[in-house]
């Protein structure tokens, strides 16, 4: 179990690393570069790394959760735990391709709870702008795998990401 637990971490220590590589890497991992051979086997193994990723921190931030101090257990606000979860930020930097594999790790394991709150919030948070429109200060979800499904909805209206 221990070997299974490392191998997953050094995946997701791997897949940072090429999340945090130049533009370049997002200009093969669409298809925008010569070489498209090379582009398709590279993004495919890209996202079994960031699906490694997102899998590896979910299980993180369900442990890191509980070490919240109790003033903040007490509260109903998932955004402040923020603060005392670590690996979200992780979740975050791994930028839009993470987005796809947020969501089905979040209907496929039924992630409604507050961890998958807080990867929902992550997803929110890298997807940005793209969101439902709405008034201002409003939020377009109300549990993870709502926004699980308006996000995986609107990837299937806009396959190129804009």
């Amino acid at each position: 179990m221990r070997h299974a637990i490392l191998a997953v971490f050094v995946v997701a220590a791997l897949a940072m690393s090429l999340a945090s590589c130049g533009a370049d890497s997002k200009t093969t991992a669409t298809g925008g570069s010569s070489g498209a051979s090379s582009a398709s086997s590279s993004s495919s193994a890209t996202g079994q790394q960031v699906q490694a990723s997102v899998e590896a921190y979910a299980k993180q931030i369900g442990s890191e959760l509980g070490q919240a101090p109790a003033s903040v257990n007490a509260s109903s606000n998932p955004y402040d735990y923020l603060d005392y979860c670590p690996t979200y930020r992780n979740v975050v930097a791994l930028g839009p391709p993470a987005l796809p594999a947020i969501a089905h790790y979040i209907l496929r394991n039924r992630a409604s709870g507050l961890d998958g709150y807080i990867l929902a919030i992550a997803g929110e948070e890298i997807w940005g702008s793209h969101g439902t429109p709405l008034a201002a200060g409003a939020k377009s979800w109300e549990s993870s795998d709502q926004w699980a499904r308006q996000y995986l909805a609107w990837a299937e209206d806009h396959p190129s990401g804009n």
